[in-house]
């Protein structure tokens, strides 16, 4: 298997971690190889059902595969999602909103078979289902022997079936070109031939009126009747930094926890206090409680079995307590409420932040904290 998940906004580790400046880098990738042939594909390596229903009959397969042994046989009954985001069960938060994307996909079709198998990205994914949008949405439709590309449109388009070989499906994006229907930013390609080119805000149809510039979730579904597909070696990777501008400046120790690494704490958003986007993340830590820190100063303390980076004076205890999923925690701040009294963040001055995570499985003092991440915060 490679199952590969990166936190694509980190500054530290560059062997591990995707800076700002670097291109052409997995966000993730699965070829299915490290799952067990004839097990179910849902809820197992980060796939899920859709808003985490009922495990369905989707399989890891190796009936087909594309280069190595296994792959995804998508089975009528199932709704697999694969989520970038921090709800409904995704595990490799935060979902990629800016930059230019490309994510690519083997898809192997068998021949005789009938009914519909849609392979479907979308922009919005919550657990409410509301505004639920799709960005991308090609459907297989073997009974007719047609690729069914809404590109844009309510017209479709609409190309062969290359039957019973693996093609390659794919689409890039770049999240930065404008949000508001004036630009094509999204190419759809099937064979290495364009499907269509349409703006990412307007939705697969083009009437969308509230879509995110957000990749947050991957749906692979079959109809109600309809035959097996095959899916391998899928990924999404940044093609282009464009305005992913990492913030803040990682600094002070971290210690591995027990997951086997150091807890690396990351920002996305803006460090704009009016603006009040900022998002935090932090990586490598337990399923166990833990809260975000902050201050007005840094330190280096040993603490539990790691540092506390953030000063005592002034140290501020976020209010949320919550466990981290998949190993990644995300907390959206808001500097009138994230802790008591608000946040004491001042325009032109640094506010210091880091992750305080239990850890019993780790022994000796059975918690631990990433490293800290300075942020000079503008109006």
């Amino acid at each position: 298997m490679r199952v590969q998940s990166i936190q694509w906004a980190l500054v530290a580790a560059p062997m591990l971690f995707m800076t700002a400046s670097a291109s052409g880098q997995e966000l993730w990738a699965d070829d299915f190889e490290s799952y067990t042939a004839g097990t179910n594909l849902e809820y197992q390596g980060g796939w899920t059902a859709w808003f985490l229903s009922a495990q369905g009959p989707s399989l890891v397969s190796n009936a087909q595969a594309n280069g190595g042994a296994n792959s995804a046989a998508i089975i009528s009954g199932s709704d697999t999602v694969y989520n970038w985001d921090g709800d409904q069960g995704g595990t490799n938060a935060p979902a990629p909103v800016c930059g230019e994307w490309e994510m690519t996909a083997q898809v192997y079709v068998p021949s005789g078979g009938s009914g519909d198998n849609y392979f479907i990205v979308l922009n919005n994914y919550n657990g409410l289902g509301l505004n639920t949008e799709w960005s991308v949405q090609v459907q297989f439709n073997m009974s007719a022997g047609i690729v069914d590309c809404d590109c844009g449109a309510v017209a479709p388009v609409t190309p062969a079936i290359l039957f019973d070989q693996w093609v390659e499906l794919s689409f890039t994006v770049d999240l930065d070109q404008d949000p508001l229907l004036a630009t094509d930013n999204t190419f759809v390609y099937y064979d290495g031939n364009l499907l269509g080119s349409y703006p990412w805000s307007g939705g697969v149809f083009g009437q969308d009126s509230h879509a995110a510039n957000k990749i947050e979730a991957l749906d692979l579904y079959p109809t109600a009747g309809s035959s097996t597909i095959f899916w391998d070696d899928i990924s999404l990777t940044q093609i282009a930094n464009g305005n992913c501008l990492p913030i803040g400046t990682n600094y002070c120790a971290s210690t591995s926890t027990s997951l086997g690494g150091p807890s690396v704490i990351s920002a996305t958003g803006s460090p704009s206090i009016a603006a009040n986007d900022l998002v935090l993340s932090a990586n490598f830590l337990p399923a166990q409680p833990g809260i975000f820190i902050a201050g007005p100063s840094m330190a280096q303390i040993p603490l539990f079995n790691g540092f506390l980076c953030v000063a005592p004076q002034g140290l501020q205890r976020f209010a949320t307590v919550n466990n981290p999923a998949g190993g990644v925690i995300t907390e959206a701040v808001d500097y009138g409420s994230s802790a008591a009294g608000g946040l004491n963040v001042v325009a032109g001055s640094s506010y210091f932040y880091q992750r305080w995570n239990r850890d019993p499985a780790a022994g000796g003092g059975f918690a631990n904290f990433s490293d800290a991440l300075e942020i000079v915060h503008t109006p």
